[in-house]
């Protein structure tokens, strides 16, 4: 994720993500999250690992949700500076490291949650094998990230549209074709990497997983009617999340 914490480290996207976040109509707070913590299920008394924290309110919620601990991960020095200052708490702590490196972890977690990081990262079974080393027997884990039907494109992730502007598809080439995808996002150029739901599970069943519940968010009625540009959520998934049990 070397790249993914030189994007987030640098001041004008670091400013412009942030100013995203803060809009209280953010497709993370009100699509991924939800979604995340419906799949997470009682946290209470648990120790949890989240990798690629950002500046911690999932580990926030985490902790008010009863957590015994959260440990949160990180390769961007902004976000974890951030998180230290604005989202820390007696039994949550934060770390600058990339999700490549947890084998330099010494402790065990019952639940590793990972919310929109897998698709910065090129090698999910590597991945999948670090997380599997340091959960504990039967432990959970839970993630989400860019669908893959979000990714595959190689010239642009964009909308089709209407000459009135209406979303009417969205564009989809190269799915098979998988690999790196330089797209530009909040004015930079961003470096992701395009997997398919065969490749992203079957990682994680050669690494000892069993996939217990897949989920594709999709906008409720009530958010249709508050925020009528998520209708275009309707015309393909976002975000694709799943929970696993280490066997």
């Amino acid at each position: 994720m070397e790249q993914q914490q030189a994007i987030y480290d640098d001041e004008s996207f670091f400013s412009n993500y942030l100013q995203i976040r803060a809009d209280k109509d953010n497709y993370n707070d009100m699509i991924e999250q939800p979604a995340v913590f419906g799949l997470l299920g009682d946290v209470r008394g648990k120790r949890v690992l989240d990798i690629g924290c950002g500046y911690g309110t999932t580990a926030l919620a985490l902790a008010a949700a009863g957590a015994a601990s959260v440990l949160g991960i990180d390769p961007s020095e902004k976000m974890v500076a951030k998180a230290v200052a604005e989202n820390t708490f007696a039994n949550v702590a934060y770390r600058v490291l990339a999700a490549e490196d947890m084998h330099a972890l010494t402790d065990t977690f019952d639940v590793v949650v990972s919310c929109l990081a897998l698709h910065y990262m090129e090698n999910l079974g590597a991945i999948f094998a670090n997380i599997r080393k340091v959960l504990s027997d039967g432990g959970t884990l839970v993630f989400s990230m860019e669908h893959p039907i979000y990714t595959a494109c190689r010239e642009r992730q964009d909308w089709i549209c209407s000459n009135e502007g209406h979303a009417r598809a969205y564009i989809l080439d190269h799915y098979a074709a998988e690999g790196e995808r330089n797209v530009v996002w909040l004015g930079k150029a961003v470096r992701k990497y395009h997997h398919t739901l065969s490749t992203v599970f079957n990682a994680l069943l050669a690494n000892g997983f069993l996939l217990e519940q897949v989920v594709e968010p999709a906008p409720t009625e009530e958010m249709l009617a508050r925020v009528p540009r998520t209708f275009r959520e309707l015309h393909r998934p976002a975000y694709l999340l799943a929970r696993c049990r280490k066997t």
